[in-house]
């Protein structure tokens, strides 16, 4: 399904006390985003709760109408079929690029006004470092140099410089998606307060187990006695972009050795020996001083309009 155009608006909603059909659940709750902000380990740790069902599929997309993200569901039908069975409390799915959609929240609280939201979001110069590792080390970013990449953003937006192996140049406008202040503030315009939990993901580092509580508070769910919380999607960097592009996109000499390992049964353990050795905690490149403050003018204003919503000082991000 390609993009359609929102019909969504806040007087459209359905009535909450009109007759509903409950032949098959509706997911109640959403996380949002934003990506590599602690979305991956909120959804593994509630997805553990008793009380919870999160969708199989992270990621299903289906309400990211006015982007090109691959989708689980082109369709209602298809989508509810993904929590067929769950009988929990709560039901839920985690998308990250919701937040950043310009439909998908509206179309959510279309679908369901009872919703509850979670978004993650984070100091946008740290989340823009962590994304282009993280776009550079997948090959669908080919610009190394953070600074360099940042200025090839118009090019992009206009169909130049675009990665060979990159499926999404969308996502490689770094600016636009992380403006989290602007994207909570269209948030609040379609998701009432108290439905709405928006999580800082300094809290969510310094204190996963305080933050975890508040999110079941949330949910109206009792603390599980959860205190192991993993980290998960890690910032990674490779020591040989040769061996890791060798590794996602093998040549025809590479595939013949992975197919001879595969028949001695040894193709696994040599594909994760390697990864492991090729892959090192770390977002690699630091900014220079003078380009860290470019970046913080840059997102100022946003930072600004973030803190006048959590009525918090998050100064110290731009520092």
């Amino acid at each position: 399904m390609g993009k359609r155009e929102l019909t969504y608006s806040p007087d459209s909603s359905e009535d909450p006390g009109a007759p509903q059909d409950h032949s098959r659940r509706k997911p109640d709750l959403f996380i949002v985003g934003a990506p590599r902000s602690g979305t991956t380990a909120l959804f593994e740790y509630l997805r553990d709760h008793p009380d919870i069902f999160m969708c199989p599929i992270k990621e299903p997309n289906y309400f990211s109408f006015d982007m090109n993200r691959p989708r689980a569901a082109n369709s209602e039908e298809e989508y509810l079929r993904l929590f067929e069975g769950a009988s929990e409390a709560v039901v839920g799915e985690a998308s990250v690029w919701y937040l950043y959609s310009k439909v998908a929240i509206p179309e959510i609280m279309r679908f369901n006004p009872r919703a509850k939201i979670i978004a993650i979001v984070r100091n946008p110069i740290d989340w823009y470092r962590s994304w282009h590792a993280h776009r550079f080390n997948r090959l669908q970013e080919d610009e190394p140099d953070l600074e360099l990449a940042w200025r090839k953003q118009e090019a992009r937006s206009n169909g130049r410089d675009i990665p060979q192996h990159c499926k999404e140049p969308e996502l490689l406008q770094y600016r636009e998606a992380a403006l989290f202040g602007d994207q909570i503030e269209r948030a609040l315009h379609f998701v009432p307060a108290d439905q709405l939990m928006i999580i800082v993901y300094d809290d969510f580092a310094a204190d996963t187990r305080q933050v975890y509580e508040n999110a079941l508070s949330f949910l109206n769910l009792p603390y599980n006695g959860r205190t192991d919380f993993p980290i998960v999607h890690e910032t990674k960097q490779y020591r040989s972009l040769k061996i890791a592009g060798g590794m996602m996109r093998p040549s025809l000499p590479v595939k013949v050795l992975f197919k001879a390992l595969r028949l001695l049964r040894l193709e696994t353990g040599t594909k994760q020996t390697i990864r492991a050795w090729n892959e090192t905690p770390g977002y690699g490149q630091e900014p220079r001083p003078e380009f860290r403050q470019e970046l913080a003018e840059a997102f100022r204003c946003d930072v600004e309009k973030l803190e006048r919503v959590l009525k918090r000082d998050l100064g110290h991000w731009l520092r």
